[in-house]
């Protein structure tokens, strides 16, 4: 209730945050988004990452693979790049055809740092492959790694020989297709390819490892707070003075309804666009 003129005039007014959502202050679901490739069936090739050991003996070797050019059909839904800064929740590959000399197989995922799409800047644990893996099967890893905007997946893989000297190659399924550029096999000391600790040795056209990544945004999801204050009882002059806080920056503008007792005519009223600090009072 304000006071003017020996009226009594009432008016209600209500505070906006402009630059950020104003709601509940409930945390709001961080948007999940794929990349890399779809998971599907398909032509396949038997195995990625294939060598011929040095001799019939057990020995591990690594490798790795990154994500390149790739046809918009078989891209996953948003694309071989992170469209915001987050992290991957979840990974997958599909199981391919295992020779008898294939031992252990383990996998990491690496992940680029802004824009990077052939540097990893971070590195996931080493899970292992399953050894029951039918080809044509997914299998999903649980994961919690950081991931830029811009950034791409790369994989690196270990396989372990059974001791003979039969060829030997990763298990996993890649797709064969003319619209994919050529994927760089690294094998070698720690499999790393940036830069690498062994040699390039295999450079497939045409192919493409299948794999696809579950990732979340850890942009800040929760919406501001507001508060409001004003005296029920002012002198209405040029203004009424109205308080506003917010636990974070931005830009408040006050609106409201003006009614005059005994009248039927409202009027609307609006405060200019004011800047706010966080955790600190501006006065409308």
């Amino acid at each position: 209730m304000f006071v003017g003129a020996g009226r009594q005039v009432s008016i209600l007014i209500s505070a906006s945050v402009l630059t950020m959502a104003v709601g509940s202050g409930t945390a709001l679901a961080a948007p999940l988004v794929n990349i890399g490739t779809k998971i599907l069936s398909g032509p396949q090739n038997d195995s990625v990452c294939k060598f011929k050991p040095a001799g019939p003996f057990p020995e591990t070797r690594y490798c790795s693979i990154t994500q390149s050019n790739i046809d918009l059909d078989h891209q996953a839904t948003a694309g071989l790049t992170a469209p915001f800064d987050g992290k991957v929740v979840r990974w997958s590959v599909l199981g391919g055809p295992r020779s008898a000399n294939t031992g252990e197989i383990t996998l990491a995922l690496r992940t680029g740092g802004r824009g990077e799409t052939i540097r990893p800047v971070y590195q996931g644990p080493e899970v292992a492959l399953p050894a029951n893996l039918n080809p044509g099967s997914r299998v999903d890893f649980i994961e919690d790694l950081p991931i830029e905007e811009g950034a791409s997946l790369a994989l690196r893989i270990g396989i372990r020989t059974r001791g003979s000297e039969e060829e030997v190659g990763a298990p996993l399924a890649s797709m064969t297709s003319l619209a994919y550029d050529a994927t760089e096999t690294w094998l070698g000391g720690t499999g790393e390819p940036w830069p690498p600790g062994g040699g390039l040795v295999e450079t497939t056209r045409n192919q493409a490892l299948l794999l696809e990544a579950e990732i979340e945004s850890t942009e800040d999801t929760t919406p501001p707070t507001l508060r409001r204050r004003f005296g029920a009882r002012q002198p209405l002059g040029r203004r009424a003075v109205l308080r506003v806080r917010s636990n974070e920056n931005g830009a408040i503008r006050a609106t409201g309804n003006l009614r005059i007792a005994g009248q039927k005519r409202a009027f609307a009223i609006s405060s200019k666009l004011l800047p706010v600090k966080a955790n600190r009072w501006a006065v409308l």
